[in-house]
């Protein structure tokens, strides 16, 4: 039962310690870009 849960936690911090350093990739480009490919995304709902 614990190896179980182990495991579950274990997964659950690499998915959000996956999706925490996506975002600040994201949040990395968007600076470094001074948001040119994020206005460029805005454009309509279909281009996102």
């Amino acid at each position: 039962m614990s190896t179980l849960f182990l495991d579950s936690l274990t997964h659950a911090l690499m998915i959000t310690g996956f999706v925490f350093v996506m975002m600040l990739v994201i949040e990395y480009l968007n600076v470094l870009t001074q948001g040119v490919w994020q206005r460029g995304l805005q454009g309509s709902r279909w281009q996102q």
